[in-house]
């Protein structure tokens, strides 16, 4: 109850991300852009099913409504993240697990309110 709601993110999507087979997850990827109707069905797919269950989470850990804003925008911008991580991954290789973790820890961090100064 104490921790972050985004920490708590993280500790499920590490949980959930860890269990994958990573090899069926490659060729999955390499499936959805050569089939083009792929491409819709699972970007709905994950507009309409995923997104709702970590706004759903999210809100819990923020002791708020699910429908409420802010859960929602949240849950987007962590689906970015994944999608980031997912897509570095596929194409560079590495760790999908650290790669969503480090994606996870630029959104908590946030983009800040002043500008970085111009050298």
């Amino acid at each position: 109850d104490d921790e972050a709601p985004l920490r708590s993110m993280r500790i499920a999507l590490e949980a959930v991300v860890s269990a994958d087979d990573q090899d069926l997850l490659r060729r999955w990827i390499t499936v959805i852009p050569a089939t083009p109707h792929l491409v819709q069905s699972v970007l709905g797919g994950i507009q309409l099913k995923m997104q709702p269950l970590m706004a759903a989470f999210l809100a819990e850990r923020l002791r708020t409504e699910p429908d409420s804003f802010e859960p929602i925008v949240l849950a987007a911008a962590v689906g970015g993240v994944i999608q980031a991580a997912q897509t570095r991954w596929f194409l560079q290789g590495g760790d999908i697990v650290a790669l969503i973790n480090e994606g996870l820890e630029v959104l908590e961090r946030g983009i800040g309110t002043v500008p970085p100064s111009s050298a």
